[in-house]
């Protein structure tokens, strides 16, 4: 996997937003419960990174590097430890479908996936974006105080 030129970065982005819905059925706007939210777009991007790991073994180190340094998971954000469980119900659920999900897309998708989630983990602003819940732009906000 290469490092991207920040227009190809916004590209991918703006890809894998528009594409969120068709993935997992996003669950609606996050009014009435923005920390579930919150969790499950955690739980999803680490899922993501199980499976990036998986599918580029050669980069698994640097791959779970970039997770275990996201800024996000600095905050203090009640449920993290259920987002970061690997048993939990919420991660099992959302392995099934990401797991099938990465199964059927091809390679360079794949790429576009890790990528572009390691790109938001890195930046050093808090920043958290996925497919299964639309979270509003300031949602790390309240957490970031």
């Amino acid at each position: 996997m290469k490092r991207m030129t920040s227009s190809r970065q916004n590209l991918l982005a703006i890809l894998l937003l528009s594409f969120s819905p068709l993935v997992f059925g996003a669950h609606g706007p996050c009014d009435e419960d923005l920390d579930r939210c919150v969790i499950r777009v955690i739980a999803e991007t680490a899922t993501f990174f199980d499976e990036c790991a998986k599918s580029y073994p050669k980069n698994k180190s640097e791959i779970e590097a970039a997770f275990q340094a996201w800024s996000v998971l600095k905050l203090p954000i009640p449920g993290l430890e259920e987002a970061l469980n690997q048993n939990s119900q919420l991660r099992q659920s959302l392995a099934r479908d990401v797991g099938p999900y990465f199964a059927r897309i091809p390679g360079y998708e794949k790429e576009i996936e890790c990528i572009g989630r390691i790109e938001m983990v890195r930046n050093p602003t808090p920043t958290l974006q996925g497919d299964s819940a639309k979270l509003p732009a300031d949602a790390l906000s309240k957490y970031a105080k």
